[in-house]
């Protein structure tokens, strides 16, 4: 994980490369893109795949769980927004 702030963004560079499977909350919006490989994210039962070249966008207050197959990865960039 790579995290750089500047300013009121935070950028976060993460690379998951191994089964994985996190449920999270967002208190604030999230966007995202998949640099590398796949993932899905469960967000209050509706199940999105995404795959290189994708993007992401996890609305503030949503409530989702990401998941990363078995011998598969994700390469993905995360821009946080801060609330001012």
């Amino acid at each position: 994980i790579q995290i750089i702030i500047k300013g009121a963004q935070k950028i976060i560079s993460v690379e998951f490369t191994e089964e994985l499977e996190r449920e999270g909350l967002v208190y604030r919006e999230d966007i995202g893109y998949i640099l590398d490989g796949s993932m899905s994210i469960n967000f209050d039962g509706e199940l999105i795949r995404y795959g290189t070249g994708d993007d992401i966008f996890i609305g503030e207050g949503s409530r989702h769980k990401a998941k990363v197959n078995k011998e598969a990865k994700a390469l993905m960039v995360l821009f946080e927004t801060k609330k001012r």
